[in-house]
């Protein structure tokens, strides 16, 4: 038994590598003046890499081969004044090498997109470093990323890039009177990226939490006290990695703490996770935003929470005003997004004399 004769390959891709690792070793160990000129003892290193790609057994020539013509590349290969063992039409088998690579190829490529974070990482900053809707040069921007991710690698949070850029671009974009509010902030991640914004644009963040977890709920998959990060803990977070001088705090429960707040709001986060908590939100703070201002959810993945924006009957009888359009942001389907419209001056009405 020979060392290539031990090699399995469990997943499909695992071929790739083991064809790869065979053909280096044979060609880096073995001298050129060896067996690789004569053809006969290991065989050759681009027929056993062909043969574990087919995961069939190793291929060796009975006798050397006088001569080795290929035909283009993954064409024809012939072999002459040689037999081959287990493969009688090698140019058929070489084209379902290809058509197997081109698979296993999409699909390593499909999955390293996911393990990559592609569509939750990358995409979300490229797009925040061409973003026109607001001013910062280009090294700014990458230092701004650069302290994203020093938040990221340091506090525990549940937003993804793709979940934050867009509300850190809204802030830095924002030309509306009015505070940064955030509702729901769990250990401080999200409070430390967005106080960065805010610092930069010269902007307060208001954060609004219980800092005693969720409250009691009988929505499934929550329970009371879930999500429970300390006034202490979060305030040490934001100052190790954040701005804390830009930053506010008001500790309490929703409904104890919102209907007092009467400042005018230019960009509100909400990320409570319960219906309830969505409503009494929306119910105090969504009248204080500013016309043309914009209101991020982290909660477009929770059916009770989508209900609550859909809900016409809610938004007319306890918000005061139409539903606005919701539309879920790029490269996430968890964070929805809308923008206040501007008031209309179509309503107002006056009487016109008679001649």
């Amino acid at each position: 038994m020979r060392w290539y004769d031990s090699c399995e390959t469990r997943r499909p891709w695992d071929a790739i590598f083991a064809a790869r690792a065979i053909t280096r070793r044979v060609c880096y160990s073995v001298p050129l003046s060896g067996p690789i000129a004569r053809w006969h003892g290991v065989g050759n290193p681009f027929l056993i890499s062909t043969a574990l790609l087919l995961r069939t057994a190793p291929l060796r020539t009975r006798r050397p081969p006088a001569r080795l013509s290929a035909v283009a590349a993954w064409g024809d290969v012939t072999m002459r004044g040689a037999r081959l063992t287990r493969v009688p039409k090698l140019g058929r088998m070489l084209q379902t090498v290809r058509r197997r690579l081109r698979l296993r190829f999409r699909t390593r490529l499909r999955n390293r997109w996911r393990q990559a974070g592609l569509r939750n990482r990358w995409l979300p900053c490229l797009t925040f470093l061409y973003d026109r809707t607001f001013r910062l040069s280009l090294s700014q921007r990458v230092t701004l990323l650069r302290q994203v991710h020093r938040v990221t690698t340091h506090v525990r949070s549940t937003q993804t890039y793709a979940e934050v850029l867009p509300f850190m671009a809204a802030i830095l974009g924002a030309r509306q009177e009015g505070v940064i509010v955030e509702a729901g902030t769990f250990k401080g991640g999200s409070t430390a990226k967005f106080s960065l914004a805010a610092d930069l644009a010269g902007r307060e963040l208001v954060v609004f939490d219980s800092f005693q977890g969720l409250p009691p709920t009988n929505q499934p998959k929550f329970r009371q006290g879930d999500f429970a990060g300390t006034l202490d803990e979060v305030r040490s977070n934001v100052t190790r990695v954040g701005r804390i001088n830009a930053c506010r705090f008001v500790p309490g429960w929703f409904e104890d703490t919102m209907p007092a707040f009467r400042e005018p709001i230019a960009a509100l986060y909400l990320d409570v996770d319960l219906a309830p908590s969505t409503r009494t939100c929306l119910k105090y703070l969504y009248p204080l935003l500013q016309p043309g201002g914009t209101l991020y959810s982290q909660d477009g993945h929770l059916a009770p929470v989508v209900e609550v924006f859909r809900d016409a009957r809610f938004w007319r009888e306890e918000v005061g005003c139409a539903p606005p359009t919701i539309t879920a942001a790029p490269w996430t389907t968890k964070l929805l997004t809308a923008t206040k419209a501007e008031p209309s001056a179509g309503f107002q009405m006056r009487r016109v004399k008679d001649p």
